[in-house]
């Protein structure tokens, strides 16, 4: 008992003042980044998982794939607009250093 205790009161200690900061921040009930930062739990995820099978079955790698794509072809050019405005700083730099 006096183990738990001193646990709870190291908890108190790392974590802040309060209570609720210490059973947010207790490494038994971390929660890991990516689903905190989405604000979704675990149960959540497998419930959207179970939806996503639902509506798509057997074409889910299909879609999948599709997102994929999407995803690399919007970093594609992103990555073209940092080139070119990369580029255009250079000029105006180079344009400053003539002037």
């Amino acid at each position: 008992m006096e183990q738990l205790v001193a646990r709870k009161a190291h908890n108190l200690e790392v974590a802040g003042s309060s209570p609720a900061d210490a059973i947010v921040r207790s490494p038994m009930k971390e929660v890991p980044m990516l689903f905190a930062f989405f604000g979704v739990g675990p149960m959540e995820m497998v419930i959207v998982g179970g939806i996503a099978v639902m509506l798509f079955g057997g074409r889910l790698p299909k879609v999948a794939r599709s997102i994929g794509q999407s995803i690399v072809e919007f970093k594609r050019g992103f990555l073209e607009v940092e080139a070119e405005c990369a580029e255009i700083n250079k000029a105006i730099e180079s344009k400053d250093v003539r002037a």
